[in-house]
Parts: C-alpha cells; sequence; structure tokens
C-alpha cells in the first residue's frame, strides 16, 4: 500500500510514524512503520510492520479535554461579565440613592431652616469632648454677633451666660449627663453685644455618647423669651399697682359669668365685706 504521509514525521532508526490515508481510503490514521530484517530468515527484503489508528479516536480524548476547559472559561467569562454588570448596576443603583438621599437631605435641611427660623429658634451643636459650640445665624442674631465674630469657644460662650443663672443652667445640663432627666430645659440670661440682658429658653439633648456613657456631643435650640418676658413683668407690675391702688381707694373688682352664673371675688371686695379670702360667693 502507498501512504501519502504529510504532517509532522519522527524517525527513529527503522522506524517512522505518518499522518495521512491509507490505500484507497479517505480516512484519516497515524500509521506507525517498522521494518526487520532478521538474519535467521535470509529474506531478500526486509518485513514491513505497520499499526495504525484513525485520528479522530487517537485526539478524541484531547478534543474533550479541550472542550472541557473551553467550557470551563467560557462560564467563568461569562460570570465575570454578569458579575461586571452586576457590580456596574449596584453602583449606579447606589449613586442614583445617593443622589436621591442628599437631595432630600438638602431639602430636609431647608425645610428645617425655614421653621426654626419661622419660630425664631436657634440652632446649636455643642462638641462635649473638644468644648466646642456651633450655631446658625439665628442664635448669633438674638445676641447681635455677625457670623465668626464669637467664635466657637465653649468658654466664650459661657462668659455671656448672667452669673445669677449659671448655676442653675449648668445643673440642668449635668442632671440630663446623668440620664436624670430626659432632656435639658434652661431658661437663662445672656449678655447682648450692646450690653442688655437677652432671656433665652435652651432646649437640648445628648446625640452621642461614647463606650463609657460619657456625653460626646450635644444639640438643641434657643428661643429667645425676652419680649415674651418683659410682657409678664410689665402685666404683673401693672396688676400690682392695681391691686395697691384698689387697696388706697377702698376699690375691688368682681366678675360674673353669664354662662355659669358663677361670681368672682378680689381680695379687695373680701376685705370691703370684711370676710376672709376664698371661695367665691355664691350668686345668691
Amino acid at each position: 500500500p502507498v501512504l501519502a504521509a504529510f504532517g509532522r514525521q519522527r524517525s527513529a532508526g527503522e522506524s517512522r510514524i505518518v499522518l495521512g490515508a491509507i490505500g484507497g481510503s479517505s480516512e484519516a490514521r497515524m500509521t506507525a512503520l517498522s521494518q526487520i530484517s532478521p538474519t535467521a530468515l535470509h529474506m531478500d527484503k526486509p518485513l514491513v510492520i505497520a499499526a495504525s489508528r484513525s485520528t479522530v479516536e487517537l485526539f478524541a480524548p484531547w478534543r474533550q479535554q479541550a472542550f472541557a476547559y473551553l467550557t470551563f472559561f467560557a462560564v467563568l467569562g461569562a460570570g465575570a461579565a454578569f458579575g461586571l454588570y452586576r457590580g456596574q448596576w449596584r453602583r449606579k443603583s447606589y449613586a442614583i440613592l445617593a443622589a436621591s438621599t442628599e437631595r432630600e437631605r438638602r431639602k430636609n435641611a431647608e425645610q428645617l431652616g425655614l421653621a426654626l427660623e419661622g419660630a425664631d429658634l436657634g440652632l446649636w451643636d455643642w462638641d462635649v469632648r473638644n468644648d466646642r459650640f456651633v450655631s446658625n445665624e439665628v442664635v448669633r442674631g438674638q445676641l447681635g454677633y455677625a457670623p465668626g465674630e464669637l467664635g466657637d469657644s465653649g468658654d466664650a460662650w459661657r462668659k455671656l451666660v448672667h452669673r445669677d443663672d449659671a448655676e442653675r443652667l449648668i445643673s440642668a445640663i449635668e442632671a440630663h449627663f446623668r440620664r436624670e432627666t430626659p432632656g435639658y430645659e434652661c431658661e437663662f440670661r445672656v449678655r447682648h453685644k450692646d450690653g442688655h440682658w437677652v432671656w433665652l429658653l435652651s432646649r437640648g439633648k445628648v446625640v452621642e455618647r461614647d463606650s463609657d456613657d460619657t456625653p460626646v456631643r450635644m444639640a438643641g435650640t434657643h428661643m429667645d423669651l425676652t419680649r415674651r418676658i418683659r410682657t409678664e413683668a410689665e402685666v404683673q407690675r401693672t396688676a400690682e399697682m392695681l391691686r395697691r391702688t384698689g387697696e388706697l381707694a377702698n376699690i375691688g373688682g368682681w366678675e360674673l359669668d353669664l354662662t355659669t352664673m358663677r361670681v368672682e371675688w378680689s381680695e379687695q371686695v373680701f376685705r370691703i365685706h370684711e370676710l376672709p379670702p376664698g371661695a367665691s360667693p355664691r350668686l345668691e
């Protein structure tokens, strides 16, 4: 038979390997050829021995292994591509969520600012550990100071507190620090930049504590009570003046509620009738 030799050939002594079809067959096979010439047989020509196998069967395990590797890398590549897509999608989603959260935070901050401004409430934040006191424009406006003029030192703010109110203020804060009260609240006076005293209603709460339960940060509001307290003092002064005037003129006041027919007397009316002050008499 004639072997159509092609491809890679390797010779080793009297043996060689060829790739190609054998005889009239079109099937590709790998053939190992070897020739022998035993001297004992006195052969005039060497004996050629051929052993062949179909290349399809021969390379089938290699193809299976290559297919397995290809499938593995294809699945790995698809997984990596999906993971990358998923990561990009999550990153985009987080970016959208962060932007939405930031917009909502700004909106809430603007609404809070408008509410505080409309209610004439000043917002303050006290870094207890570093003794830094930060406030908004409303608080500074209540005291007549421009931004940055007073500073953020806690000691600078404490120097503005009226000395008669300082002890009560400190006691209220320390009671809240010890968790004796759910929140801090105190009315006290602070000196205005122009020199007069301003009454403030201060409310606050500890918003951060360390592992030892020591307050780290506290936040709250200031409300200017000066006008209200001045009005109350004026009303009390007027009432006291009317009371003294009534005593001097021997004039008392009474009031009749036409709905309930209840009578109320002032103290001077009781004195006029030489009765001890007490429950108002019945209309009868």
